[in-house]
């Protein structure tokens, strides 16, 4: 049986066995549904810009701290993908300012460049024994942005 049809014969089924106990002719109980808002790319690309413009210079914060303050941490990759798509630097949002929760750099190609500002700023890396070219930031947690507090 094909997986639509179970579930339409378990449904069946349930409703069947709750028959008894509702009054004939009564609506079917239904649990509320979790409320969901969705919105467009071009606006979730637009409150991502709006939230890292909040990290102050010298702060940091993760792609999931600010899918965090957007709602949702499952939606850091998009974050990234949000930054990533536009030009950052034209409106104003420091993107340099976002990196993975490890306190490194995703970035391949410009890596070099969100380094060299994130330096500018004050920020020091350290070599990780790990990863040849891999540089960690020190004092990452210290320098986290909290966006509750903003």
């Amino acid at each position: 049986m094909a997986p639509k049809r179970r579930r339409a014969a378990a449904v069946a089924v349930a409703e069947a066995a709750e028959a008894p106990k509702r009054q004939r002719g009564a609506a079917p109980a239904v649990a509320p549904l979790e409320r969901r808002v969705i919105t467009t790319m071009e606006q979730f690309r637009e409150d991502v810009h709006l939230k890292v413009q909040e990290v102050p210079t010298g702060r940091l914060a993760t792609y999931g701290s600010v899918a965090g303050a957007l709602g949702s941490r499952k939606v850091a990759r998009q974050v990234g993908w949000a930054l990533g798509d536009s030009d950052c630097a034209a409106e104003g949002t420091p993107w340099w300012r976002i990196v993975n929760s490890k306190g490194e750099i995703s970035l391949h190609d410009g890596a070099s460049r969100q380094r060299d500002l994130l330096a500018a700023e004050g920020v020091e890396f350290a070599c990780v024994r790990t990863k040849l070219d891999a540089q960690r930031i020190v004092d990452f947690a210290a320098r986290l942005h909290d966006f509750g507090a903003s």
